[in-house]
């Protein structure tokens, strides 16, 4: 009986010794991440310092999100691209002086600005874009142009 009772004093020891053991494997983990000072409270305000970190993080990207959603809307209404012709529309002119711009948004909406230069004068006409649709029949040089516009958005 007294040789069990050894025994088990002996191996009561010797899992105190390997629990102080692993206690100070512990500590010296802990001290090495959080500093000497280390204990439940420290942890635990380190732990709610990073929460509310990232989480003034995550508002901040939220707000960024909207604003540069806020700003690919409003690009939208600039213009985008354009289109520049060069032509003769009438036969006694000598010269490509006349010429047609197109420009549009995102959308496809925007304006037209023909110049037709004859001998006599030269006038100057604007074309609404609406859908990539003018409001009124083009001349050929025109629809060209308005398709080469189209063209560079897609």
């Amino acid at each position: 009986m007294e040789i069990l009772a050894l025994a088990l004093a002996a191996i009561a020891i010797m899992l105190s010794a390997s629990g102080l053991f692993l206690n100070y494997k512990n500590s010296l983990i802990i001290k090495k991440f959080f500093g000497d000072n280390a204990s439940k409270e420290s942890l635990l305000q380190e732990l709610n310092k990073y929460y509310s970190e990232t989480k003034n993080s995550l508002e901040k990207h939220d707000d960024t999100l909207k604003k540069i959603n806020d700003l690919t809307e409003k690009n939208m209404e600039n213009f985008a691209t354009f289109s520049a012709r060069r032509f003769n529309p009438y036969e006694e002119a000598g010269g490509d002086l006349s010429f047609c711009l197109v420009l549009l948004n995102r959308k496809h909406n925007g304006i037209m600005i023909t110049s037709l230069h004859g001998r006599e004068r030269t006038r100057i006409y604007t074309r609404n874009i609406t859908n990539g649709e003018a409001n009124v029949e083009l001349l050929f040089d025109e629809e060209a142009a308005l398709k080469d516009a189209l063209k560079n958005l897609a």
